[in-house]
C-alpha cells in the first residue's frame, strides 16, 4: 500500500468548464471558466479563425486537467497561426484558473516569487531572431544554432502557452541569446502575465511597462532544514570504470516551512556535498521555499558563479528538490501535475543496470582485471541479467564496462544479446574510459548487437561525435553535456543524440525542467539519469519523467539493486520492468524512520 505523508492531502481540482471570446481594441481576450466556477483571461491577436479555434480548443480540453500544460503542448498545439494563437491565450488561462484555486500569482506556480524585479527596454534590439515566424520550436532551435543574433524575441500570443514559453527561455539560454518578450495586444492581462513570466524564466520586456501581480502571495517560509547521510548497502558488488563498492553513501534532506509542511528531498552523501548543503540551507533559512527559481539564481546565476562544480549542483539539487516537494504539497497535488503531466501513464520503464563482473566482494582494481582477462567469466554478468529479468521483468539493460578491454565488453554484450533475445534494449556505458579510436573499434563491433545506445563511449562532444560518424545507434552521455553551454555545440555537432540529464548534476527539478526543455527545442533527445539512489531519489526522477513526457527511454535507477531502502516497504517497487508513480501529493512517499536508522552515518540540523 502507498503511504501518504501526513502532512498534506490531495486536493481535487477543478476542471475546465468552458471558454469564452470577446473584443478588446486589437485584441481578443478568452476567458475560461472551471467547474467550481471561477474564471480567468488571457489575451491574444483577433486575426481571422482565432475565436473559432479557440471554441474548439475548449470543447477538446473540457474537464480536462487545468496543470496539463505539457500534456496540452504536445497534443493540440497546432499548425496553423490562427490555432497557435488560439492555444497560447486558452493554456494560460488555464493555468491562471489554477492559479486563482490555490491562490497564488502565476509566478509561484512556475516555482518563482512574484515580487522578481523584471528588466524592460523601450524596444526590440536590432540584433534578433523572431520566434513569432515559427511555427515549429525544433525549426525555431535550428535556425538559433544557425544564425547570428544577440536577442531571441517572441510575444506571448504566439509562444504556445505556459511551455512554449518555458522552450523559448531555455532555448535563448542554451544559445547565449538574451530573451525578449515582446508586448502585442495593448491589455492589462497581457502586461501582467508578461511581467510574472518574464520575472520566473528571466525575460526581458519589451513595449510596455510591467505591471504588479494583482493576487497577494502567502510564503511558505523555510524554518528548519535536517540533513541526514546514511550508507545505502548494496545488495551485489557494484564494478564499473569508476568505482567498485558495496555500497553508497547519500544524503537525505527534509526542509521544513512555518506553514507545516516537509519536503523531502535527496542527494549525494559524500562530505563535500553534505558541507556545502548544510552551508547553503543556512542561507535559505527564512527564504521563501516556493521561489525555487529564485534560490537556484542566487546560488549560481551562470555556471561559473558555482565554485564547487558538480559538488555544487548536487548541494543545492537536494535542498531544490525538497523544496519542489514542498510546494506540491502546499497544493494539494502530486509532483507529477505540478510538472505539466505530461503522460497518461502511471508507470515508467525501468532499467537493470549491471555491474562489469559478478565479484564475491570489494576487490582492489588489479583484482578485478584478473578477472575479467578469463572471459569465461563474462556469462556471470548474463546470468546475472537472465535472474533480474525473471525477478523484475526487465526489458532494458545497462551494462557498465569497467573500460579496460574490448574482449571483456563484447563477450558481455554478445552473451546479453543471445541471452535475452532480440526484444530487450540493451546499453553499454564504459564512463568515457575508452580513447576516440577504441571507442570507433568497440562500438562497431557491437553495431551487429542493435544497441539502444552507446552512452559515454569516450570522452567530450568533440569525441562522442567523432564515434558517432562511425556507427548507426545513437549515442547518449550524462558526462559531456553536463552544462547550459554544451547543449548548443551538442546539438551543433550531432552528438550526444540522447542528453542523459541527471536530476542532480543539474541542480534540482527547476533546472531540470529548463534543460529538457531546451533538449527537445534543439532537437535532442532527453532522458533521467540516475545511480543507486534511495527511493526518494526515484520517486522524484519517476514523477520527472511522467511530468515532463520523458519515456522514450526507460529510466535509469537501482532501486531493486539496494539491500535496504529508507521508504515504507511496497512503497516503490520495480514489477513488470516497471516503476509505478507514487500515489498523494508531492512525491507521495515517506520515510520509515525504522529502516533509516540502521543506514545512519550522522546528522545535520540547521534552523
Amino acid at each position: 500500500m502507498l503511504a501518504v505523508p501526513p502532512d498534506a492531502a490531495t486536493r481535487a481540482l477543478p476542471r475546465l468548464a468552458q471558454a469564452t471570446v470577446r473584443r478588446a481594441g486589437a485584441a481578443l481576450v478568452v476567458s475560461a471558466t472551471d467547474t467550481g466556477g471561477r474564471s480567468a483571461a488571457a489575451a491574444t491577436l483577433d486575426e481571422p479563425g482565432v475565436a473559432a479555434a479557440v471554441e474548439r480548443l475548449a470543447a477538446a480540453w473540457r474537464d480536462g486537467d487545468l496543470l496539463a500544460s505539457e500534456r496540452r503542448w504536445r497534443r493540440d498545439l497546432g499548425a496553423t497561426r490562427a490555432e497557435r494563437l488560439a492555444f497560447g491565450a486558452l493554456d494560460l488561462a488555464c493555468a491562471e484558473l489554477a492559479c486563482a484555486h490555490f491562490g497564488v500569482p502565476l509566478a509561484v506556480l512556475l516555482g518563482a516569487s512574484p515580487e522578481t524585479s523584471v528588466v524592460s527596454i523601450p524596444a526590440i534590439p536590432a540584433d534578433t531572431l523572431d520566434a513569432d515566424a515559427f511555427t515549429d520550436v525544433r525549426a525555431l532551435g535550428r535556425a538559433c544554432l544557425e544564425r547570428e543574433a544577440a536577442a531571441l524575441v517572441f510575444s506571448l500570443p504566439l509562444a504556445g502557452g505556459l511551455a512554449g514559453v518555458r522552450r523559448i527561455a531555455a532555448l535563448a539560454r542554451a544559445c547565449h541569446l538574451q530573451p525578449v518578450l515582446r508586448l502585442t495586444t495593448g491589455t492589462d492581462v497581457e502586461r501582467a502575465q508578461a511581467a510574472q513570466l518574464a520575472g520566473a524564466f528571466g525575460l526581458t520586456l519589451a513595449g510596455g511597462t510591467p505591471e504588479r501581480a494583482r493576487r497577494a502571495h502567502r510564503p511558505s517560509r523555510i524554518r528548519r532544514v535536517r540533513l541526514r547521510r546514511i550508507r545505502l548497502p548494496l545488495a551485489q558488488v557494484y564494478a564499473s570504470a569508476m568505482y567498485i563498492t558495496d555500497h553508497m553513501p547519500r544524503t537525505l534532506v527534509e526542509v521544513e516551512t512555518d506553514d507545516g509542511l516537509v519536503g523531502l528531498g535527496e542527494t549525494h552523501g559524500m562530505d563535500d556535498v553534505h558541507r556545502l548543503a548544510a552551508r547553503l540551507a543556512k542561507r535559505w533559512i527564512g527564504a521563501d521555499a516556493l521561489d525555487r527559481r529564485g534560490l537556484a539564481r542566487a546560488f549560481a546565476r551562470i555556471p561559473y558563479e558555482n565554485r564547487n562544480g558538480r559538488n555544487g549542483w548536487q548541494a543545492l539539487a537536494g535542498l531544490e528538490t525538497a523544496c519542489a516537494e514542498v510546494a506540491a504539497k502546499r497544493f494539494g497535488v502530486p509532483l507529477v501535475r505540478l510538472l505539466g503531466a505530461a503522460e497518461d501513464a502511471t508507470s515508467v520503464r525501468a532499467v537493470c543496470v549491471l555491474p562489469s563482473a559478478i565479484l564475491p566482494g570489494v576487490v582492489p582494481r588489479a583484482e578485478l582485471a584478473a578477472h575479467l582477462a578469463d572471459l569465461g567469466n563474462a556469462a556471470r554478468v548474463v546470468e546475472y541479467a537472465v535472474a533480474a529479468r525473471a525477478r523484475h521483468g526487465f526489458g532494458c539493460f545497462k551494462y557498465k564496462s569497467a573500460g579496460v578491454g574490448a574482449a571483456w565488453d563484447l563477450a558481455v554484450m554478445r552473451g546479453l544479446r543471445a541471452a535475452l533475445g532480440p526484444g530487450a534494449a540493451l546499453r553499454i556505458d564504459p564512463n568515457a574510459s575508452y580513447a576516440t579510436a577504441e571507442a570507433v573499434d568497440v562500438c562497431r563491433a557491437l553495431e551487429p548487437l542493435a544497441l539502444e545506445y552507446y552512452e559515454d563511449p569516450t570522452d567530450g562532444i568533440d569525441g562522442l561525435a567523432r564515434v558517432r560518424r562511425q556507427v548507426t545507434r545513437p549515442i547518449a552521455s550524462n558526462m559531456a553535456a553536463v552544462e547550459w553551454g554544451h547543449l548548443a555545440p551538442a546539438a551543433r555537432r550531432g552528438a550526444p543524440d540522447v542528453v542523459l540529464a541527471d536530476l542532480f548534476l543539474w541542480g534540482g527539478v527547476e533546472p531540470y525542467r529548463d534543460v529538457a526543455a531546451a533538449a527537445d527545442a534543439l532537437g535532442l533527445g532527453c532522458a533521467l539519469h540516475s545511480f543507486y539512489e534511495s527511493g526518494v531519489a526515484t520517486a522524484a526522477n519517476v514523477h520527472l519523467a511522467l511530468g515532463l513526457g520523458l519515456t522514450a527511454h526507460a529510466n535509469d535507477q537501482g532501486l531493486d539493486g539496494l539491500a535496504a531502502d529508507v521508504l515504507v516497504p511496497g512503497a516503490l517497487e520495480v514489477r513488470d520492468g516497471r516503476i509505478a508513480l507514487p500515489a498523494g501529493p508531492g512525491l507521495g512517499v515517506a520515510l520509515d524512520e525504522a529502516r533509516v536508522r540502521p543506514l545512519l552515518s550522522d546528522e545535520t540540523i540547521v534552523e
